[in-house]
């Protein structure tokens, strides 16, 4: 298959051009630019015989109109994203992620022969409908999508996501929806709460870490695991049309629960400062995967200390 991944150089995105190169498909990998020369495992994707990675700027149409229209498999994960980012730069996500999925879905309308049209939506799609007490977990994903007062910063994203999906739904091409939770694993940069927590664990003199939001729930999900997931959707004649979850439903574990297990992954003995909660964070997240698990037969989910463990031995070795 000829597929083309928007976003290619993002944390969920390399880990499935990773499965895609090793299944023999040819993968043009697009992003803004290539991560720097210390990136040694985007790199290695790169050079990859069956790996083309492509300069571009989606927000460009131009440059789009520029591609092959021979792709079987487009994949759009390019996106403004990152709490900290969203909060200080609503207008711009908001307007940039809409564009992007505009311009990317007028990429898949002239493809000659499109199977699917992946598109990257977003856990967040749900956080209005948990602030008004209405979401059930773990979390289907036919709940009904409320929209939070959209004066707050963060809501920009959860909307530019709504608005993507339905934009892909509109096109009348053969799509799939996919909607991550809490996934990690090596390469998912620092602006998410594991690799934060490493980092000051790993470089603590102090004796003591402060945490966020550390009565908050989460269930995590490897990227291996994450991307195999989304490999099999891909590829599966059957999923047409479907919105899916992608995550894991257990074990579900509280952020000050994950601070002692990465304390113990790390071998240090710290005492925890909880601190509030991080604006806007949900309480609580966890997805149903009985949908995903029956559309693609996956079940063999990465033990969270396991995950954790190869997460940190990534972080210590190429960024710590």
């Amino acid at each position: 298959m000829k597929v083309i991944v928007t976003g290619a150089a993002g944390f969920i995105a390399s880990h499935l051009c990773q499965n895609l190169l090793k299944a023999g498909h040819i993968v043009y990998m697009a992003d803004l630019s290539e991560p720097n020369q210390n990136d040694k495992d985007w790199h290695n994707l790169v050079a990859h015989p069956n790996a083309k990675f492509l300069e571009i700027d989606c927000l460009d149409s131009a440059q789009l109109e520029k591609l092959d229209d021979d792709f079987t498999h487009i994949v759009h994960f390019a996106a403004l994203l990152g709490v900290e980012y969203v909060l200080k730069n609503p207008k711009k996500t908001l307007a940039h992620n809409v564009e992007l999925t505009i311009n990317v879905a007028e990429l898949a309308e002239r493809q000659r022969c499109l199977q699917k049209f992946v598109f990257a939506s977003t856990s967040e799609v749900y956080a209005g409908t948990e602030i008004a007490g209405e979401l059930n977990f773990p979390t289907v994903e036919q709940s009904k999508i409320i929209i939070p007062d959209t004066s707050l910063p963060r809501t920009s994203y959860m909307l530019s996501k709504v608005y993507g999906e339905a934009i892909v739904q509109s096109l009348g091409l053969p799509h799939l929806i996919i909607r991550p939770h809490n996934i990690y694993g090596p390469r998912m940069g620092e602006r998410h709460v594991i690799p934060q927590l490493l980092r000051k664990i790993h470089e603590n003199i102090s004796g003591e870490i402060e945490v966020f939001s550390m009565d908050h729930s989460r269930t995590f999900c490897f990227a291996d695991d994450a991307a195999e997931m989304i490999e099999k959707l891909m590829f599966s004649k059957n999923v047409i049309g479907e919105t899916v979850n992608i995550g894991s439903e257990r074990p579900e574990i509280q952020i000050g629960e994950l601070a002692n297990l990465l304390m113990g992954i790390v071998g240090k003995k710290l005492n925890v400062v909880g601190l509030p909660p991080t604006e806007g964070s949900p309480t609580r997240r966890v997805p149903d995967m009985k949908k995903c698990y029956s559309l693609c037969n996956f079940s063999s989910h990465t033990p969270l200390e396991l995950g954790l463990k190869k997460t940190y031995a990534w972080y210590r070795d190429n960024v710590f």
